[in-house]
Parts: structure tokens; sequence; C-alpha cells
């Protein structure tokens, strides 16, 4: 290879490593201004380093810490064309042994609003504090890990998160699979929610339709034996009353 042929080639290769540089700082950036609702001023045309400067300050000024992202609420809804409940609680266990996993606490729902309705809807909500996984990463960990046991169709997934990326949101907001960041100060009122009785009516003395969804879970847990919730490790068991069941 003659010398300007090599140099030709390193000048591609180098451009090419800026490109996908630029194209990932980008898609961080815009992410993050979606989570922190971070106002970026200018449009996309704006230079990437004015760009990179004010998230920084914005980020500062919000008093936006890293702590908050190591608590993330999951709500998995799978296809039951495709997952039955015992595959699902596989699915289930099998995330709870993953190593990045410090501490986790799961309940296994249904959406059955009478007697002929339980089971129907099943779905679970986990509070996970992970050990240092990057979102990006935990996010398809997770996926993978209900593909393998059947909660999802592939093709439907493939479609969701393809649709998710033209639409420039992140994939993991919204649909069969949600995850969203919990600040630890928050992390009490999502264990309430997953696990405390809800007594709530309208106007008219009539329980709300979550209320009567939760009614139904019990018979739902007992058909399947299952517990109301589950647990792994200490850090969650103080918001978890009055009496925490290792998983």
């Amino acid at each position: 290879m003659e010398n300007q042929d090599r140099e030709d080639m390193i000048k591609r290769i180098q451009e090419g490593c800026y490109i996908k540089a630029i194209k990932e700082m980008y898609k961080n950036l815009y992410r993050e201004r979606e989570y922190y609702k971070l106002s970026l001023g200018e449009s996309i045309h704006t230079p990437l380093q004015k760009v990179y400067n004010e998230v920084v300050e914005l980020r500062k000024s919000k008093s936006v810490s890293n702590i908050k992202t190591e608590y993330l609420f999951v709500t998995i809804n799978p296809d039951e064309k495709f997952c039955k409940i015992d595959k699902f609680v596989c699915a289930l266990r099998a995330i709870e042994r993953k190593s990045w996993v410090n501490d986790i606490v799961y309940v296994i729902e249904q959406r059955g609003k009478n007697a002929d309705e339980i089971g129907q809807g099943f779905h679970a909500h986990l509070l996970i504090h992970r050990n240092g996984k990057s979102f990006s990463k935990f996010c398809k960990e997770i996926l993978s890990t209900c593909y393998s046991f059947k909660v999802y169709d592939k093709k439907k997934m493939e479609e969701y998160v393809e649709k998710g990326n033209e639409n420039g949101v992140i994939p993991y907001t919204t649909g069969p699979f949600v995850v969203e960041y919990t600040e630890p100060e928050k992390i009490q009122n999502r264990i309430s929610y997953m696990i405390k009785e809800k007594k709530t009516t309208d106007k008219l003395g009539n329980y709300n339709e979550k209320d009567i969804k939760q009614q139904y879970d019990i018979p739902f847990r007992e058909q399947n034996h299952l517990k109301s919730y589950y647990i792994k490790g200490d850090f969650f068991k103080p918001y978890v009353e009055p009496q925490v069941v290792d998983a």
C-alpha cells in the first residue's frame, strides 16, 4: 500500500470515528434533555460544544446527582399469547439473580376486575438498586432475559423499539416495557404503590379501578402460588412493612 493510500485510509477512519462520536454525544445529550426536561435553547444546529456546556451548567443548577439513576422502577407487561405465568416468574427470578442487581423488590399483579377476569393482564413492577450497570445495557439485558423466556414476541419487540427510535425517544418509556428513574426520596412512594393496600374512592364512594384490581390480586396469587411481594438484599427492607420475607 502506497503512503498516500495509507494516509487516505487513516483519514477516512478518523473521520468515521469522529462522526460516530458526534452522533453518540448528541444522542446522550438529547436523552438527558428528555429526562431532565432541560431546554437546550437552539436547535440541533447549535455548535456541539455550546450544547454540551449548556447541559453541564443546567445539570449543576438543578443539582442533579448520579445517585438519582441508581434506582430504577421497571414495569414489564408480557404478551400473554407468548408467555404463561410460570415462564414469567422464571424471567423475574433470572433478573433477580443478575450480578448487577444490588437490591430488588417486586410484585406480580393482574388486571382482572371480577372473578371471571382473574389473571388477565398479569404483569410485574420491580424496583431495582443497580450496581453500576449503564441505563442502556440495563434495559437491553432485561429485554434479552424476557425474550429468552418467551415473555415477548421478538418481531413485536423489534417493531416497538424501531418505532421508538424513529420518534427520537428512548424505547423504554412506554408500552410493554417501562423503565423510570427513581430519586431516593421517592423510594417509599414506589414501594407503597406496589405493596400497600389501596382504598381510594371517587366522589360517589366507588372504589377506583386500581383498588378493584388489587382485590383480585389475592386469589390470583393464591392460585399461582405467588407471594404478595418478593425482596432481595437489605436496602429496601426498612421501606417494607410489616414483615419482610426474603425472595
